[in-house]
């Protein structure tokens, strides 16, 4: 089910259907950040039971945060016509730390990878794998990483006529329980 799907029911049929999109044990996360345009419609697992984001530390015997990776949001072509529908998607990561120590003073890109483009159709959606940005820091600051995504107009590759950006809300952090919003520099 995608989020502008999830979206609809939400907004049609009041809370209960949230019980039934999650399911027992998920929480929704995925929080949309901005939208543009006419975006298609797409799906990204990100709840408390399966993160979307990863935070890996002690890779060398620091015990601190040395990666943070995002598994891909899966786009599928804007559904236009009663006929299967095609179109370029391109998806990119974002990776940003806070500004200060702690979480605070808002937020910086430290990396993206490029948009990197794919053909999608409306009945098949593309994605891009897992990314991951090598984190290189001083102090105390957290991490958190989004995702961008671009629908391209019909036959082309280069003008958008929808997007979508949005941040990871779960990062596991290799314990019982993940971590909400952030990657912290120490576990």
């Amino acid at each position: 089910m995608t989020v502008r799907s999830i979206r609809s029911l939400l907004l049609g049929f009041g809370a209960l259907p949230l019980a039934l999109v999650l399911g027992a044990g998920g929480t929704l996360g995925a929080e949309i950040l901005v939208e543009k345009g006419a975006p298609g419609s797409w799906t990204v697992v990100d709840t408390d039971a399966q993160p979307g984001a990863f935070c890996a530390y002690d890779v060398d015997s620091t015990n601190d945060l040395d990666i943070i990776e995002a598994r891909s949001p899966r786009a599928f072509a804007v559904d236009r016509t009663a006929a299967r529908d095609a179109q370029w998607v391109g998806i990119r990561f974002i990776f940003q730390k806070s500004k200060l120590d702690g979480g605070n003073g808002g937020w910086e890109t430290v990396s993206k990878t490029p948009m990197i483009k794919k053909f999608a159709h409306d009945d098949k959606a593309v994605a891009i794998g897992q990314r991951g940005w090598q984190a290189a820091y001083e102090g105390t600051p957290h991490f958190r990483a989004l995702a961008a995504i671009r629908w391209y107009q019909p036959g082309t590759k280069s003008k958008v006529e929808g997007a979508t950006t949005f941040r990871y809300q779960w990062y596991d952090i290799g314990s019982a329980t993940p971590e909400m919003d952030r990657c912290l520099p120490n576990p």
